[in-house]
């Protein structure tokens, strides 16, 4: 629920109040006979954002800003669960909950036309979100700084092989950036009645992250930007255009994920980490 008011015609403030369920997750495998249940419980994010709604010089300019706040109760991740069998301990993959996930932050964009031909836009977000209790995270490898020995899930009554935990809490949420931004821009070149030439350039920065929910610093990877742009001509109908284009225009390189075993690292690649130049060409009929 929300409400909303014009201090201006053209300045909207605004709270909303949300609260949300995502059903308790299955164990594809069974659980019982580790003394874990089936599901996980529920979660349920409660969620307060407060902000503005801007306009400016006869709606050339366009600005918004929001502050929220989220707090997620029971929410879901994925956990190793430790077992015995045969002899040997192994341990397999299951949702489970991490207690309570806290999300604040503040959000703004914009959108400006300085003249018929030129539009610039972005946005930007400061966002710090941390598990606010999670006991019972597991250790990467055995040697993980912060791991202790237990033979009882912290925060729970179930019973375990000995199993080395850390507790997440207060650290902050695998792959979850603090500072995101992105750049906009557009030109366009009338170059004839009928055909209109077009420049577009556009940049996307995210802060550092690390990969692991427990902060292991051999899974954490630096702020990186994209840079890329098209360079093309279009009808005036809107019905073709042609360009070439660039994506990742500096060949910046960053993976998507990294894990850590305690004897070596794995880092998943993209082909977006890659310059990427080519000819886009659309047309709608």
């Amino acid at each position: 629920m929300g409400t909303e008011y014009k201090i201006t015609p053209d300045v909207m403030a605004y709270f909303t109040y949300s609260r949300g369920y995502k059903g308790p997750g299955i164990g594809l495998v069974s659980g019982y006979s580790l003394g874990q249940p089936l599901f996980s419980n529920p979660e349920i994010p409660t969620n307060y954002e407060v902000g503005l709604k801007t306009a400016w010089f006869n709606r050339r300019l366009t600005f918004n800003v929001d502050a929220f706040t989220t707090d997620i109760k029971d929410f879901q991740t994925q956990i190793a669960t430790p077992f015995i069998f045969n002899g040997t301990n192994l341990a397999i993959l299951q949702i489970a909950n991490a207690g309570k996930v806290r999300t604040r932050g503040v959000e703004m964009d914009f959108s400006a036309r300085p003249s018929d031909r030129l539009t610039i836009s972005g946005n930007a977000a400061y966002i710090d979100a941390k598990f606010a209790y999670f006991p019972n995270g597991t250790c990467n490898y055995p040697t993980q700084p912060g791991c202790f020995l237990s033979t009882t899930i912290p925060g729970t009554t179930t019973t375990v092989p000995a199993t080395r935990f850390f507790n997440n809490t207060g650290n902050v949420l695998p792959n979850s950036p603090k500072f995101t931004y992105s750049l906009n821009a557009s030109y366009d070149v009338p170059l004839t009645m009928a055909i209109t030439g077009f420049i577009k350039a556009n940049y996307n920065y995210r802060s550092s992250v690390n990969f692991s929910a427990n902060n292991d610093p051999l899974t954490f990877q630096r702020g990186y930007g994209i840079a890329g742009g098209q360079i093309g001509v279009r009808d005036a109908d809107g019905r073709w255009n042609v360009a070439v284009f660039a994506r990742n225009l500096f060949n910046t390189r960053f993976v998507t994920a990294i894990s850590n075993n305690g004897s070596y690292q794995t880092a998943w690649l993209t082909a977006q980490a890659m310059r990427t130049v080519g000819v886009l060409a659309d047309m709608k009929f």
